[in-house]
């Protein structure tokens, strides 16, 4: 009998103590990816805006008007030209875009089209450094 309460005990124990690791882990990923997203929003307001400013001047006249048939765009294309900066500059990956700009998936995708249709050839032409890398890495 008692060695049936040790054993029920100690299943008891185990149960909880699985279910209580299972609940923290939760919360420590949870936790961490809070912390994650909390320094991209912090390092992505310490990207300078002098290079996208250079950078915004010469690709505003070569894109196409903002009116246009069909659906209109959903995010200003100069917040996405900032989180295309972002991503070049700091490294990261486009899935670790901050919130702070629009997702990574509609940025990849204006960044695709841009290359595709010869705009990024164009804002580099006519710079003494072809393709400044030092500054930006595009």
């Amino acid at each position: 009998m008692a060695l049936e309460r040790n054993v029920a005990a100690l299943l008891r124990w185990s149960t909880w103590r699985r279910w209580h690791q299972a609940w923290a882990r939760y919360y420590h990923y949870r936790r961490r990816e809070n912390a994650e997203q909390v320094a991209n929003d912090q390092q992505a307001e310490e990207i300078s805006s002098e290079t996208t400013d250079v950078v915004w001047r010469r690709l505003e006249p070569l894109l196409p008007d903002t009116h246009r048939v069909g659906r209109p765009y959903g995010h200003e294309r100069r917040l996405v030209l900032e989180a295309i900066v972002y991503v070049m500059q700091s490294g990261c990956g486009w899935r670790a875009l901050p919130s702070s700009f629009p997702p990574w998936q509609t940025v990849y995708a204006q960044l695709r089209q841009w290359r595709k249709s010869g705009i990024w050839d164009k804002i580099w032409s006519g710079l003494e450094q072809p393709y400044p890398t030092d500054e930006l890495q595009l």
